[in-house]
């Protein structure tokens, strides 16, 4: 079982150092999407962080939102869950600023809080129901280049419970589906 956990699991990060241990998150992100046969799941905190960010010569974020947008084209399922603070109509702003255009949206789903300062502050990359990655960064171009974070990227039974806890999530509206 170590050995199978061991070739199905790895260290991702994003760090000023390189290792061959670990990945870049980056790329990472950007395999991972590239690798969708089905289903896309992204959940969020932040896509660019606030406004101003988006001034910034990010394109590394654009360059996953081209690839986002390419699976929607190749009649993919693209959806995105996302706290629903006082910023998430700047959130759904900019994410609409770097998707393709002339694409249609992905889905979206706000974070509905039951409870006085509760929050989604999750931030995951499900591929399949089969692959994921818990990492620590954001959405944000700093959080992929330049920061340092961690993440763990693996395979299996944890993807597919990750999908059936979003379930019971939705069916017990802690997610609603948003209009863009």
């Amino acid at each position: 079982i170590k050995n199978e956990l061991e070739s199905i699991t790895t260290l991702v990060w994003t760090s000023p150092l390189s290792d061959d241990s670990a990945s870049q998150t980056y790329n990472t992100m950007l395999d991972m999407i590239r690798s969708c046969n089905n289903t896309i799941t992204i959940i969020g905190y932040a896509v660019w962080g606030d406004a101003k960010d988006i001034d910034c010569n990010e394109p590394q974020i654009k360059n996953i939102f081209d690839e986002l947008s390419q699976k929607i084209i190749d009649k993919k399922t693209v959806e995105l869950f996302f706290d629903q603070d006082k910023n998430f109509s700047t959130l759904k702003n900019n994410i609409k600023k770097m998707w393709t255009e002339g694409v249609p949206l992905p889905k979206l789903y706000a974070f509905q809080r039951k409870q006085e300062f509760s929050s989604l502050h999750a931030k995951v990359i499900l591929i399949d129901d089969f692959e994921i990655l818990v990492t620590s960064a954001n959405m944000t171009g700093r959080a992929i280049t330049r920061n340092v974070e961690l993440g763990i990227r693996t395979k299996g039974t944890v993807a597919k419970n990750v999908r059936l806890l979003l379930n019971r999530l939705k069916n017990s509206g802690f997610f609603m589906e948003e209009s863009w």
